[in-house]
């Protein structure tokens, strides 16, 4: 299989960075992007295109609802960007080696 050469050095930087909070990335990544937001986004839409009555209890049981899988989104997102990360340090090891 082939992959594509990755070696962007505005993620690396990033990345290295980034790596060592892991519970602050999912945690901004999975419940703030995809929890709060997502989670905001579908009520009020279901609200606004009359499938709802707007409550406020049922407003905060799909926020909470969309944070618990947003976890699971955002430790994805970690791992994703972690095996990136470790792949650009494998080619940069393997091409320090042939030289």
């Amino acid at each position: 299989m082939f992959v594509k050469r990755d070696d962007d050095p505005k993620f690396k930087k990033k990345w290295a960075d980034q790596r060592r909070n892991k519970w602050s990335y999912m945690l901004r990544v999975g419940v703030l992007l995809f929890g709060v937001a997502g989670g905001s986004f579908t009520y009020l839409a279901m609200v606004l295109l009359d499938q709802y009555i707007f409550s406020w209890l049922g407003y905060f049981v799909s926020v909470l609802m969309f944070s618990f899988f947003g976890l699971f989104t955002g430790f994805r997102a970690f791992n994703n960007n972690e095996k990136r990360y470790q792949q650009i340090l494998f080619w940069e090891k393997e091409e320090n080696a042939l030289e």
